[in-house]
């Protein structure tokens, strides 16, 4: 292929010798952005489980009696598999009651004394709680009743007046 290009407009000139140079170099494709990979679910090792008291709240006044707690978890999958085998992202709820929740990497977070449940469910009834300060503690552990690796705890404190007093 030969051009000649000769005397006229240097516009004409310039824009004839880019349109050799795109028939030379083959054309140019459109830009095209890079497009992002969907999300997918987080590999386990990025999961962070949590757990959270929803009730009853940090400072509630409640009157002695039963009382039920909720609580919202997060990151991890709550399943009746208590006893079995350690799986990685499930397990269950130990609930306790006045007592602080036992964290020792591969024993049982199950305390010496005092009142305690585990239970594969966000919600549990500590019955009879009487009057004065009281603490709950409820930790996620794994299906053999073993801490987290990270130990996952949430406490709240409660003050509950005797039946028929009054609240505040």
């Amino acid at each position: 292929m030969s051009v000649i290009l000769r005397g006229g407009n240097p516009w004409n000139r310039l824009v004839a010798l880019l349109a050799i140079g795109l028939l030379v170099l083959g054309g140019c494709a459109p830009y095209r952005a890079p497009v992002a990979p969907a999300p997918g679910p987080a590999a386990p090792s990025q999961m962070q489980p949590a757990v959270s008291v929803v009730s009853p709240g940090e400072g509630a006044s409640l009157l002695a009696g039963d009382i039920p707690v909720t609580v919202q978890v997060s990151d991890f999958t709550v399943v009746d598999k208590q006893g079995l085998a350690a799986v990685a992202g499930e397990g269950h709820i130990h609930y306790f009651l006045d007592v602080s929740a036992p964290t020792t990497p591969g024993k049982p977070a199950v305390p010496e004394s005092g009142e305690w449940a585990h239970v594969a469910s966000t919600s549990h009834t500590f019955v009879n709680v009487g009057e004065g300060m009281h603490t709950i503690s409820v930790e996620l552990v794994n299906n053999d009743h073993t801490p987290l690796t990270r130990p996952v705890v949430a406490t709240v404190t409660f003050t509950v007046a005797a039946e028929g007093g009054t609240l505040y």
